[in-house]
């Protein structure tokens, strides 16, 4: 049973009994992301996050990994362009336990300046990674070709610079200036009982106070275009994207969207994997913010053939009304419900999707609510979603040898023409050529 509640301070809670687990999932989120970064402090919020975990008067940064060792838990954190989370796994006799740490982390962080220091180290170690990797790499540049000029188009991880201009000070002022009570949510799963939890969240997190209301940040705008890095490799590692659905659109067109995506996604492998054996793996996926979202094809293959998988997802994405039959949504409709119905089945992934519809929605979307938008989506919904996306201006982003890789200018006519030559007797609207003019409809 899931219910939720309210601490007298604001802060939102919402909890899922799960009788027969002996475990509890916790996940406290903040809306800290790297969008609040300062430009000259790019990655304050993910340095943040890490700082959270040196020490507090009453929990040194040792006692905090004592308690994971001797529960056999895991504190964890993660930040993106919109929220801060911490969360654990751990047993039901140890929540109270647990809880008392997190409370006393959120509220009473030292962030001694040594200790920042060496975790800004480990965050350079971190960019070093994420320039060896060649996903993490060009996910970031089509941020910033997608966004250009806006705050959400800036790596969460930041730069070496920003991360070293960084203070503990600088830290400090910016936890205190946007960890509100209105902004958190704690959301907890698994053998539980409610009022037990609120009584004791109340107690550890209802003395967080209130100082200052912001306004909502600038809804970040869609622009598309077109970024590339010659690189060396053996294979072209490379992105395409459209302007996706965001997830203040709501759940139908939200449900509409991923069934798009896993549509596009099978028809990709099926034809550029199975019949032509040209990649090993390509995926497509509507990666959605609350104003913003990026609907995005991600491919790496071997230079020799990037042409022809870049062709190749033109002409489905040109097509994508003769892809989209009763028995390709029917199958796509499957396979959402079965990652709902596993996502069901883990207090984590529970306590996470709670927190997630609790923050975008202020309400718990049931499964069965989403399984009921998801039978009644039609062949029509999804060509007229299909429709708005890949009328957007696309974004592409790539890495590798460049000569093998199709022109920004190519690339758009090829998916124009394949438009062009649908079977007339499809039902659709004429798509009209924004892509080569790089202007939104």
């Amino acid at each position: 049973m899931i219910k939720t509640d309210v601490l007298s301070n604001g802060i939102r809670l919402v909890t899922e009994s799960i009788p027969n687990t002996p475990t509890v999932s916790v996940c406290y989120s903040v809306e800290i992301g790297s969008q609040n970064d300062p430009i000259a402090y790019c990655g304050l919020a993910h340095l943040l996050e890490h700082s959270l975990f040196l020490g507090t008067q009453s929990y040194s940064q040792k006692d905090i990994q004592r308690h994971d060792y001797l529960t056999g838990g895991a504190l964890n954190a993660e930040t993106n362009q919109e929220c801060t989370i911490i969360s654990t796994d751990i047993l039901s006799e140890d929540l109270p336990s647990a809880l008392s740490i997190i409370a006393d982390m959120v509220q009473n962080p030292l962030f001694p300046p040594q200790a920042v220091n060496r975790e800004k180290e480990v965050i350079l170690n971190e960019l070093k990674d994420v320039s060896e990797d060649d996903d993490m790499f060009v996910d970031n540049m089509i941020y910033e070709v997608a966004f250009k000029g806006q705050p959400i188009q800036y790596p969460t991880e930041g730069y070496e610079n920003t991360i070293k201009a960084i203070t503990s000070k600088i830290i400090k002022d910016h936890y205190q200036k946007y960890a509100q009570p209105d902004k958190i949510i704690i959301s907890i799963s698994g053998n539980i009982e409610h009022n037990k939890i609120k009584e004791l969240c109340q107690k550890l997190f209802g003395q967080i106070q209130q100082k200052e209301t912001f306004k909502p940040l600038h809804k970040p705008i869609y622009v598309g275009g077109d970024k590339r890095m010659a690189e060396n490799m053996s294979s072209n590692v490379f992105r395409l994207a459209f302007n996706g659905i965001a997830l203040d659109e709501g759940t139908d067109n939200y449900v509409k969207i991923d069934l798009l995506a896993s549509l596009l996604e099978n028809a990709l492998y099926d034809d550029l994997r199975h019949k032509k054996g040209l990649l090993y793996g390509i995926h497509a996926d509507n990666i959605a913010y609350k104003q913003c979202a990026l609907f995005m094809i991600s491919a790496s293959c071997l230079p020799k053939n990037t042409k022809d998988v870049i062709h190749g997802c033109t002409q489905i994405m040109g097509q994508i009304e003769k892809y989209i039959t009763p028995q390709s949504l029917k199958a796509a409709q499957k396979t959402i419900k079965l990652d709902l119905c596993t996502r069901d089945n883990s207090p984590h992934e529970k306590a996470f999707s709670n927190e997630f519809d609790l923050r975008y929605y202020n309400r718990i979307v049931p499964t069965t609510e989403y399984f009921e938008k998801i039978d009644a989506t039609t062949v029509t919904d999804l060509q007229k979603i299909a429709t708005r996306i890949f009328s957007s201006r696309l974004s592409f982003a790539g890495i590798g040898k460049l000569k093998e890789m199709p022109s920004y200018k190519q690339i758009t006519q090829w998916i124009e023409e394949a438009h062009l030559s649908t079977p007339k007797n499809l039902e659709k609207s004429y798509i009209k050529n924004y892509l080569s003019k790089g202007k939104e409809p």
